[in-house]
């Protein structure tokens, strides 16, 4: 697109189209973004006459909101709810049905919040009244319409929300929807978040028996899942009743039967949690219980044995159940500790000095006899080495806490990120007021910090970060920073170049020693800042590395701050960093090489071509010689350097040959040249004032043709390459100019006929075509300028908007008249062009061009013979002397 604008192409609605599908298609972080800010550019031309041709297509519209939905961030849903509206407001919605609107009530689903849910109900709304009152099938509400929205009612997690979600499954019945497992599950997991309102976990559970009662009845599709059991045993687990426990093992024990049958389809060994079993074991402990829970806990080891169930007991659970034990006044529980003890070694559980007291507390029971036999076993071995004991119990300790942090981050839900800062966050105080207990570590801090970084919320990684540079006994590494930076990058949000090179100011100040991957991420920060000081930053960080006895820059910062020197307008630094980088290493790619030669093409320099194709040649010695590690020519890189000198070939003698020779070069170097290779030539033939530019453009286009004749389906030529070959014949003044422009122009008609619609020839075909006859001597132009305007206006009549002849096409006819013999008939000609000419303009808001009117009637009243048809005339050019003024 930036080529097309150098070159002064108006983009076509498909160039707007294509550049917006393969940015969106990249799957990189900013396409969302950056296909907005081209459609942005694209709305604005769907103006009078060019309403229809320009006007973005639906489907557009919804490929960039697809692209936001791969993103939970608030931003991508903010983006795809600008562009949905932008939709609803232009009027833009055909292509459109309700996958579109799906896209961004899920987005805000996915934010989870109040704030968020009545987005998504407000979006919700919308689409259902636009498919009630419009009675647009095609925007109908179906089941993952409401399933979203149920969702985003669920993560809510406000009073009475439980309620409104049923009250929306209900509501599906009114569209002849029925309410799925995912529907069902939805509502359930809605009402178990709804914990303040009354009744909630009761309705919760009618509606799980409803499932269960569909299912019963035959209804294969209605079983509840293994999140739907996960959901009400966690929400059973929580209440403080005995028999809201026992519901839950119930439940537990219906899991276990299901992932037992092996002819089941409801596989759901490997999808049930360790926190199922955690969720009732936990439960019963806190009932004092601890049999119950000790009895679920070996379980647990026997189904895993069995191969039953993937859900192996912790250290922490085993040390939960212990502890319920010490609580427990009753007799024997030593023995039971014991018998359990030796299962979960046989099981190679891990213990911990967790453990060790718990058992002590257990094994001081008075009346049990055995326990001299079990504590010179148990419980003396951790005073027989204690050092090598107390530093594997300290090991196994951080490692339960790092999975117990990775777990929480892991899942991707916010709040789970939340909990794990807050676990990071009292296991920190309860160190501080106890040293002997666990000490976080700078692994533990970085996995809560890459959990911020991930979501998008740097600040809130950077506040931890800060928080810990506080604490005397910690000292952030070298990874904790890398990531607080990377969050900033990635966040792109505003200032964030500052913020990083205030946390680098930081890190020198503590004297942590910067690695390969941080000056990477800091100078990646500097060469996408648009402030052009941070590109010569960038550079300074870079010869710092250079001086580095440990590590030293490789291709990707190379090519960082080759792009930042780029985007601050230092190309000529550019390209000296470039051969730098060539100097370094071997193991090169073209991105360095071909973000100079983009940046040349937009440049004013007048030796840009020569720069860029010098660039090329050097690509074409390494590819040549194999010495370029990854480097790879493709005929983008070419087309590019042919653009660069196409724009110029008005200006440069010898542009043209150039282009020329560099498509030539292609073709030996292996690369087939493309539609756009073409382009590119015969536009530098088109602009150049070489003699032989006509023959030139039309060999060019044959060979197209031929091309595409035999399979090379990307060199098939349009109406937009016909038109250049034309226009260049206009300027020429060869005899058979004219005959060989009306030939390609028939052609065109006849391949648009067959139903190539790329083929359609516009207004302007025609008009270059009558000024060639104009300008001709040949006898027949006249003739063949009347039957062109006569198709022309034919056309026009027939509904076809692109053909509407205009003051550049009549005057064209006009100028043939001027040299017709019979000026009688020439003036009453020209009469009834500027006539129909006036009701043109009469009919648009276009005001028309005094220059070409008068030019018109300068040529009318050199051949007026009667003072009747003088006052006429006169009266018709003061009527569009006045059409202009208005």
């Amino acid at each position: 697109l930036q080529l097309m604008s150098d070159m002064n192409i108006s983009p076509s609605k498909i160039s707007f189209c294509s550049a917006i599908g393969a940015i969106v298609n990249s799957q990189e972080e900013s396409a969302p973004q950056r296909a907005s800010l081209i459609l942005k550019k694209m709305e604005p031309l769907c103006t009078n006459g060019n309403a229809l041709q320009m006007r973005p297509p639906g489907s557009t519209y919804h490929a960039i909101i697809r692209a936001c939905a791969k993103d939970s961030s608030k931003d991508s849903a903010l983006l795809a709810e600008g562009i949905l509206e932008r939709m609803q407001y232009l009027n833009h919605l055909d292509g459109i049905d309700i996958s579109t609107y799906n896209s961004v009530i899920s987005l805000w689903a996915k934010m989870g919040g109040y704030e968020a849910c009545l987005k998504a109900e407000k979006w919700f709304s919308i689409v259902k009244q636009k498919y009630q009152k419009e009675n647009i099938s095609s925007l109908k509400p179906n089941i993952l319409t409401f399933n979203t929205l149920i969702n985003a009612c669920a993560k809510s997690e406000m009073p009475g929300y439980g309620q409104i979600a049923e009250s929306y499954m209900c509501a599906m019945a009114e569209l002849d929807l029925r309410p799925d497992v995912v529907t069902y599950s939805s509502v359930i997991n809605a009402y178990v978040k709804d914990s303040e309102s009354e009744g909630s976990l009761q309705r919760a559970e009618t509606l799980f028996a409803t499932m269960e009662s569909l299912y019963s009845q035959g209804d294969t599709k209605m079983r509840p899942t293994v999140v739907t059991y996960t959901t009400l045993i966690h929400a059973l687990a929580r209440c403080n009743s005995t028999e809201a426990v026992a519901k839950a093992e119930m439940l537990l024990d219906q899991v276990e039967r299901t992932a037992g049958d092996e002819q089941d389809q409801f596989r759901v060994q490997s999808a049930v949690p360790n926190a199922i079993y955690n969720a009732v074991i936990g439960a019963w402990c806190r009932e004092k219980e601890p049999d119950r829970a000790g009895a679920l806990l070996v379980r647990m080891v026997e189904n895993l044995h069995s191969k039953k169930m993937k859900a192996e007991p912790s250290t922490i659970m085993f040390n939960t159940v212990v502890g319920a034990y010490g609580r427990s006044k009753k007799a024997g529980v030593a023995i039971k500790v014991k018998e359990l003890l030796r299962k979960m070694q046989k099981n190679g559980m891990k213990f911990d000095d967790e453990t060790s007291r718990r058992l002590q507390v257990v094994f001081k029971e008075k009346d049990v006899g055995c326990i001299d036999a079990c504590l010179p076993r148990e419980a003396t071995q951790y005073q027989e080495r204690p050092t090598k004991r107390e530093h594997k119990i300290r090991v196994n300790a951080e490692y339960t806490f790092k999975t117990e942090l990775e777990s929480l981050v892991s899942s991707g839900e916010l709040s789970s990120l939340q909990k794990a800062e807050e676990t990071l966050l009292e296991s920190i105080e309860k160190y501080e007021s106890d040293e002997n207990l666990l000490k976080p570590n700078q692994v533990h801090v970085a996995i809560v910090l890459d959990g911020w970084a991930k979501h998008l919320y740097p600040q809130k990684a950077e506040s931890l970060l800060e928080l810990m540079e506080g604490k005397p006994w910690f000292q952030p590494d070298i990874v904790c920073y890398s990531i607080i930076i990377k969050a900033w990058v990635q966040s792109r949000s505003s200032g964030y170049v500052q913020r990083v090179e205030n946390i680098m100011d930081r890190l020198e100040s503590k004297r942590v020693k910067p690695d390969l991957i941080l000056y990477s991420s800091v100078i990646d920060a500097f060469a996408k800042s648009d402030d052009k000081k941070y590109a010569r930053k960038a550079e300074d960080l870079l010869m710092k590395m250079e001086t580095n006895e440990d590590f030293k820059p490789n291709v990707v910062v190379y090519t960082s701050v080759i792009s930042g020197l780029v985007k601050s307008g230092s190309i000529r630094r550019a390209e000296t960093m470039l051969k730098k980088l060539q100097n370094v290493t071997s193991d090169l790619d073209a991105i360095p090489f071909i973000t100079v030669i983009d940046a040349l093409a937009t440049s004013d320099y007048p030796d840009s071509p020569q720069r860029a194709e010098a660039l090329l040649y050097r690509m074409e010695n390494i590819w040549k010689t194999g010495n370029g590690g990854k480097l790879n020519l493709d005929s983008v890189t070419y087309n590019t350097v042919i653009g660069i000198w196409a724009s110029r070939s008005n200006r440069i003698q010898g542009a043209a040959y150039r282009a020329d020779d560099i498509l030539r070069r292609m073709e030996i170097n292996g690369i087939k040249p493309d539609y756009m290779t073409f382009n590119s030539v015969i536009d530098a033939w088109a602009k150049s004032k070489e003699e032989n530019a006509p023959e030139r453009v039309t060999e060019l286009l044959e060979e197209m043709e031929t091309r595409f004749a035999n399979g090379e389906k990307d060199t098939k030529p349009d109406a937009v390459i016909y038109a250049f070959v034309i226009d260049t014949l206009v300027a020429s003044k060869a005899d058979w100019s004219p005959f060989t422009a009306e030939e390609l122009l028939q052609r065109m008609e006849e391949k648009y006929k067959a139903g190539d619609e790329t083929m359609q020839p516009d207004a302007r075909c025609y008009t270059s075509l009558i000024d060639i006859w104009a300008n001709s001597n040949s006898r027949f132009a006249a003739d063949r300028i009347e039957d062109l305007l006569k198709r022309m206006d034919a056309r026009y009549q027939m509904g076809d908007d692109s053909m509407t002849p205009d003051i550049i096409t009549y005057t064209a006819v006009v100028r043939s008249l001027s040299r017709c013999a019979d000026k009688s008939s020439a003036a009453k000609r020209a009469y009834e062009l500027i006539c129909q000419l006036e009701r043109i303009y009469h009919n648009s808001e276009e005001n028309p061009d005094l220059d070409r009117c008068n030019l018109i009637l300068d040529v009318m009243f050199k051949s007026l013979t009667f003072q009747k048809d003088i006052d006429d005339a006169e009266s018709l050019r003061k009527a569009i002397i006045q059409l202009q003024v208005t």
